[in-house]
């Protein structure tokens, strides 16, 4: 019965979806602080056994940086609802990087200290939403010099290993930032801690790790050096990709240095099962446009390519797209067959004088040898004008899809907390296994 009714959802998407010519309309929820005065970005999402937590970024008293979870039944309703702060400094969790665990859910990020400046922050709460505990790390405690936690990741031993970066030199354009990696306990006890200085490259950051089936780390992120221009200093950053045993010693990395110019692209990766390689998501300078339209080359194509498992690429997809199409984030789906991308696309141009979209939410599900299989896009036609950006997904148990981002106007009307002089809401996002946004698709939650 339930292959049947997978069956008839999928076929029902499929004629809905090849009738559309304009983003479509999707039941979203928009979740955030009631009163409508914190800007809210919904950055990370997990799917749990009766609903969803996501974490979000938001401002509290006035203009101090907050760590908010929201918990979420499936139909989107809030459960609950906790923000934290480090008043009167500010603290925020990373992007990407909520993880359940046996007692509840973990994340990092990082909190400022009038001494230590920020210092990398590691938060454990319960399932109910109640903290557990918080720590922060740095890798000189003595200096002042900013640090920060971007991604964890469970150990094999029950601890976990956290990567960042840790600002090892200071001085005013001579900064050197190199990439942070540290390991805990389950308790929050720090292990070991060490710094990185890849391909010796002035910057480094961390955008991806994960523990593979030997218990060494896969991190990946971007490396780059900088040129003076007068008091401006600007950075080249590259992908790059680093390989390391349980210890945190470097066996290989590898540097993609496509991009010759200054651009945010750091490299995203997954890991795949059994030893197959891993999925890498970067991106790299248009060769379309005109360099009198865009003399910097900040326009930019995101792409996906497949390693081997000595970093070697087996395919690429390239985005192709006249405006910016930002890739944020990749998931494994829950076979490894395949994988999901989320972002915000600017190549739309809405013919309906009723309604207008500055920008859409942005979604493809991929095969992991590079087939695409379907590709997306989102808005909702509750409010005039919106702005839309997808941060994160995952694919629950039932074979639905699952997002979270931001929505805005850009035009005031009657909900000022959706208002860019409010700063937007969480956007809550469920979809089927293709994608579909019906209505008719949510039948497996009845």
């Amino acid at each position: 019965m339930l292959k049947t009714l997978i069956f008839i959802g999928s076929f029902l998407c499929v004629l809905y979806l090849s009738g559309q010519d304009y983003p479509y309309p999707i039941p979203n929820v928009n979740v955030g602080i009631e009163n409508g005065e914190n800007s809210h970005y919904g950055h990370s999402i997990v799917a749990v056994e009766d609903g969803y937590v996501m974490t979000s970024v938001a401002t509290c008293f006035g203009s101090i940086g907050c760590r908010e979870l929201i918990k979420t039944d499936f139909a989107g309703n809030v459960i609950w609802q906790n923000i934290w702060t480090a008043y009167p400094t500010s603290s925020f969790l990373a992007p990407n990087t909520l993880l359940e665990t046996s007692v509840g859910y973990i994340s990092c990020g990082a909190e400022y200290n009038t001494v230590t400046d920020w210092d990398a922050m590691v938060f454990m709460i319960t399932e109910d939403g109640d903290s557990l505990w918080k720590y922060t790390y740095n890798f000189e405690q003595s200096s002042f010099k900013p640090e920060s936690a971007r991604k964890i990741a469970a150990t094999l031993d029950s601890g976990y290993i956290v990567g960042g970066s840790s600002e090892t030199h200071s001085v005013y354009l001579e900064e050197v930032l190199e990439l942070y990696l540290f390991k805990i306990d389950s308790l929050g006890t720090l292990e070991w801690q060490r710094v990185y200085r890849p391909f010796g490259k002035q910057f480094s950051e961390v955008a991806s790790l994960s523990v593979e089936e030997d218990g060494g780390y896969f991190i990946s992120g971007y490396v780059g050096n900088d040129t003076i221009y007068g008091n401006y200093r600007a950075v080249f950053k590259h992908p790059f990709i680093m390989k390391t045993d349980s210890l945190g010693n470097v066996l290989w990395s590898k540097n993609y240095e496509k991009n010759r110019y200054w651009l945010e692209c750091p490299a995203k990766t997954l890991v795949l099962p059994d030893y197959q390689g891993y999925i890498m998501q970067s991106c790299l300078p248009s060769d379309t446009l005109d360099p009198a339209y865009d003399p910097f080359h900040e326009h930019h194509w995101y792409y996906v390519s497949r390693l081997d498992t000595g970093g070697h690429v087996l395919w690429t997809h390239t985005f192709e797209a006249e405006d910016d199409k930002l890739l944020k984030n990749i998931r494994l789906s829950r076979d490894s067959l395949s994988f999901f991308g989320v972002g915000q696309d600017f190549n739309h141009e809405e013919e309906d004088s009723l309604f207008s979209f500055n920008n859409v939410g942005w979604m493809f599900e991929m095969s992991i040898e590079g087939e695409l299989l379907w590709e997306r896009q989102y808005a909702s036609r509750e409010h005039y004008k919106k702005i839309y950006d997808l941060y994160d997904v995952v694919e629950t148990e039932n074979c639905m899809i699952a997002a979270t981002g931001w929505i805005n106007d850009t035009i005031p009307d009657e909900n000022p907390s959706m208002t860019n002089s409010g700063g937007g809401n969480v956007w809550l996002m469920v979809v089927d296994s293709l994608g579909c946004p019906l209505v008719g698709c949510y039948f497996l939650y009845q």
